[in-house]
């Protein structure tokens, strides 16, 4: 028993992360494109082009995803985002009015937001946007916050933009609070969830491919991994000495040469 206590304890079954909704399979395009528009924020053109850079680097570069994210120039505005009247999305734009858009009383301690996520019956996005708070007084206004802390909540925000929702895991990028944290780092959890949305296709449909164990996991909203579960069920097997009669192995009338 204790031995089968022992696995137990190693074998991780299932996952932290989310979707924005049921069955999303992210943006039915390769590059995601974001377009930025640096009107009225309270940064450079600059520095804002170098951490909206920097946040999406950190989703580049899953080597089981095919998800490749890009940046680009925007003219959009909010008001014409919200009024559903941009067709370039996914879109960053800076928000003078955020707490109107937040419509909350804390909304001054929040740096951004996502907002207008939408997808087609086929579960492709087809709309979404981040918001940074760039209002005057409010106390996370992007002004207010180090380059390190904006990058970190842009990742996250660009997170949910993709079609990831929050992790249950606290040191996930995509964990509801960004916490203690001080660099935009993905966990295996924040890697899985994406690899989902987004697996490599080498094969055409993506079955032979390594993340197409992950792509055929998950019809709802909690990530889970058979090949794990698979992991864990022949560590216990192998622990009651059934292992022996796997391919290559005696039978079961064979006798032990050991």
């Amino acid at each position: 028993m204790k031995r089968i206590l022992f696995l137990f304890m190693f074998c991780n079954l299932g996952f932290g992360w989310t979707h924005v909704g049921n069955n999303i399979r992210g943006w039915n395009s390769n590059p995601v494109i974001f377009y930025v528009n640096s009107a009225n924020c309270p940064i450079s053109d600059s520095e804002l082009s170098r951490i909206v850079d920097a946040a999406i680097e950190t989703w580049n570069g899953v080597t089981d995803s095919r998800l490749v994210v890009q940046r680009a120039q925007s003219t959009a505005t909010v008001s014409d985002f919200l009024a559903g009247n941009v067709t370039q999305l996914p879109v960053i734009l800076c928000d003078p009015d955020f707490a109107t858009q937040v419509g909350s009383a804390g909304a001054a301690m929040i740096p951004a937001a996502t907002f207008k996520t939408a997808a087609d019956s086929s579960g492709y996005l087809t709309s979404s946007g981040v918001l940074l708070n760039a209002q005057p007084e409010a106390g996370a206004n992007i002004a207010f916050l180090s380059t390190g802390q904006t990058e970190l909540t842009l990742a996250h925000e660009i997170g949910h933009a993709l079609g990831l929702g929050h992790s249950s895991q606290s040191e996930s990028l995509m964990y509801f609070s960004l916490g203690s944290k001080v660099q935009a780092l993905l966990t295996e959890d924040d890697i899985d969830g994406i690899v989902h949305i987004y697996p490599r296709n080498e094969f055409g449909g993506g079955v032979m491919g390594c993340s197409a164990v992950h792509s055929l996991t998950k019809t709802g909203t909690t990530g889970f991994d058979p090949v794990n579960v698979f992991l864990c069920l022949a560590l216990i097997l192998g622990s009651f000495g059934w292992g022996r009669y796997r391919f290559g192995s005696p039978t079961p009338n064979s006798k032990n040469q050991n």
